[in-house]
């Protein structure tokens, strides 16, 4: 998780100038990210009853995810399939 929150300061502050400045190897550690974030919110909407704990930790993921298709180097790294499971967890 901690892994998770620095990158996402990391991207946070870069901005928008990231798609100028990340070699290959940090988009593709952005892209793992993205879908560790991923997990952790289907994994919680698989629980009955999450925590409120739980529920603070979906909500950070599931801004990372926001934060993160809103980037266009991120959408060129994702396939269809997978920028369309992202989103679809997020409706």
């Amino acid at each position: 998780m901690k892994k998770i929150l620095f990158i996402i300061a990391l991207f946070v502050s870069i901005g928008m100038r990231a798609q100028d400045t990340l070699t290959t190897e940090q988009k593709q550690t952005a892209k793992t990210a993205l879908f560790d974030s991923y997990n952790v919110v289907v994994a919680i909407n698989a629980l009955g009853a999450p925590t409120a704990q739980q529920v603070a930790e979906k909500a950070r993921n599931v801004w990372h995810l926001q934060i993160m298709l809103a980037k266009d180097w991120m959408l060129e790294l994702l396939t269809e399939n997978e920028e369309n499971q992202i989103r679809t967890i997020l409706n």
